[in-house]
């Protein structure tokens, strides 16, 4: 794959992870939020490498708060996350070739959702003060454990979150991953043969 065409690859896939990131919504339910945005990540790590995915996944979620500005220091945290997420997803790809494709993702997608989904993420939206959004899952987990929700500490938040995100995040992590695979798929041949060149 030629220098020009990985730019432009990487620029056209920044576009849309901006895109999504946007795009993202509530659920209503304690499913929690509605994101395409891990898809995003895993392709960017499958077609840019490990580091490659992981700039291009950091990059577009800096773009997409500088267009729409987020509340608190938790941001950063996300940011990180999700260019992990695009890199643990290039690695598994890149350096497991023993194996089906669809496996080392699937590898790469259960790497992001245990150390990025639920740990780094849980941590930086712990940082958040719970009156900014609802997070009705997490607190009912939090009185659960006998918590006193209005008042948890910081590592209190974080087991909270951290429990909500295990809770609910492997269902948008397998949507994203069904998604991925079905591009993946439709669009092999093509970067393989761009790969050549």
């Amino acid at each position: 794959m030629s220098k020009t065409y990985k730019l432009c690859l990487a620029a056209v896939l920044t576009a849309i992870g901006v895109s999504l990131n946007v795009l993202s919504f509530s659920s209503g339910t304690f499913l929690g939020r509605v994101s395409f945005v891990y898809c995003f990540c895993y392709i960017s790590g499958i077609y840019l490498g490990p580091v490659g995915g992981f700039l291009v996944a950091v990059l577009a979620d800096i773009l997409q708060c500088l267009i729409f500005p987020q509340p608190g220091p938790y941001v950063v945290f996300l940011t990180i996350s999700n260019g992990l997420i695009a890199g643990f997803c290039g690695l598994t790809y890149k350096y497991f070739k023993n194996m089906r494709p669809e496996l080392s993702i699937l590898i790469g997608a259960v790497l992001g959702y245990i150390f990025c989904s639920g740990i780094i993420s849980s941590f930086g939206e712990a940082l958040m003060l719970f009156d900014i959004y609802p997070y009705t899952l997490a607190k009912t987990i939090g009185a659960g454990l006998g918590f006193d929700v209005a008042s948890a500490s910081l590592g209190q938040r974080f087991i909270m979150m951290a429990f909500s995100k295990f809770a609910t995040q492997w269902a948008w992590i397998l949507l994203n991953y069904l998604i991925t695979i079905i591009i993946y798929r439709s669009t092999y041949v093509i970067m393989k043969k761009i790969k050549k060149n």
